[in-house]
């Protein structure tokens, strides 16, 4: 019987850790299902969903979390829920502030949304004498959602928010 869990890392970024990770994966016959790994600043982050023969599952386990100087933690994956979903793109530009992200989040909470990845950038602006940010989010939502009632309750935030949905391909 196969078992799956979540390794989720992150620490200095070094050459050939991700390969270790893929050679202590193969050695006990696990494979990598989905992996996003990023570098930032000599940083190392990443997630990756791991599948692996029951029996070998806790030597695994054992392995990655040890490894050194790395931060790591295992997480069981949980039988995914019966709703009906879709994946949905949303772009986010406005001026910046402290918070905005934590509103941006309470509003996609409340419409059940879930963010499966989440690119920002914060960009500095002379003539407005702040930032402006530009929020990338790659959501899973329910099929039912409200898009519209969505976009307008992100730009009610403020009057400078512009909220955006892509037409799906």
């Amino acid at each position: 019987m196969k078992k799956q869990f979540i390794l989720t890392l992150m620490g200095p970024e070094s050459p050939g850790l991700i390969r270790l990770l893929a050679e202590k994966t193969h050695d006990r016959q696990g494979v990598w299902l989905k992996s996003k790994i990023s570098h930032l600043e000599g940083q190392c982050a990443g997630i990756i969903k791991i599948e692996v023969e029951e029996g070998l599952a806790e030597s695994l386990q054992t392995e990655l979390t040890n490894i050194t100087d790395l931060y790591a933690v295992i997480s069981e994956v949980q039988p995914s829920s019966s709703v009906e979903v879709k994946t949905l793109q949303l772009i986010v530009e406005a001026d910046d502030r402290p918070g905005f992200i934590n509103d941006i989040y309470n509003i996609l909470e409340s419409y059940g949304a879930s963010i499966s990845n989440m690119e920002c950038h914060s960009f500095a602006v002379t003539e407005l004498g702040g930032s402006v940010l530009k929020a990338d989010f790659d959501l899973i939502v329910p099929t039912d959602l409200d898009q519209e009632s969505l976009v307008a309750e992100l730009e009610a935030l403020n009057a400078q928010v512009v909220a955006n949905i892509p037409a799906e391909k």
